[in-house]
């Protein structure tokens, strides 16, 4: 399976994401592609990719069979488009999905059904949940992975694996420096918390003192 940068992932993503939601505005000039890439919604992380950068993204994304020009009579500007050669097909349900993950990174099943909003309706998490399952059982290689659940995560996250190998494992790695600090957060409320109580407790039996 060809696998993207995280330059291509993003371009990939922003490009199927404004196909979907602003198909008046698709095909995407480099300016306009930029600025989706560059996004402080609907993105993570954010980035401020350059239009040089997104060019060069876009110039790999064509030779990979991911990308390609679109030339109208008497245009001014190039458009670009996406592609999703045969292997990458998707259905009406999988395209929103894959679009999210490549834009936002790892999510539960509530969060995608909720992210996908402009772009499919879900009628019910099962559907989410079983369009999830068969990326994850496609013949021509999954495209999908459910992680294992970090400590203090209620639910499992599922990523994408259009992206190199050190995808799932720099996620891990911030997950659980994640949950390393918020334990570390809570640890030190909870000493603060015990101090002001003590000298809650201190000031009241003074105050009781005084009446004996």
């Amino acid at each position: 399976m060809e696998k993207l940068s995280s330059l291509e992932i993003r371009i990939l993503g922003s490009l199927i994401e404004k196909s979907l939601t602003t198909p008046e505005y698709y095909p995407m000039t480099p300016n306009a592609l930029t600025n989706a890439c560059n996004q402080k919604s609907n993105r993570n992380p954010v980035t401020d990719y350059s239009e040089s950068d997104v060019m060069n993204g876009l110039s790999s994304l064509m030779q990979k069979g991911f990308a390609g020009k679109v030339i109208s009579e008497g245009a001014r500007v190039v458009k670009y488009r996406y592609v999703l050669p045969y292997p990458f097909m998707l259905n009406e349900r999988e395209l929103p999905l894959m679009c999210v993950l490549l834009l936002r990174g790892a999510q539960t099943s509530g969060e995608l059904r909720t992210r996908t909003d402009r772009m499919y309706d879900f009628r019910s998490l099962d559907e989410v949940e079983e369009a999830l399952q068969r990326l994850q059982e496609r013949e021509t290689g999954a495209l999908v992975k459910t992680l294992e659940r970090m400590p203090g995560q209620k639910e499992s996250r599922v990523i994408h694996l259009m992206g190199d190998s050190d995808a799932e494992q720099s996620y891990s790695v911030n997950e659980k420096k994640q949950s390393d600090d918020k334990i570390k957060q809570l640890e030190h409320e909870i000493t603060g918390l015990k101090e002001h109580i003590s000298t809650i407790e201190e000031k009241l039996n003074n105050f009781i003192k005084q009446f004996e």
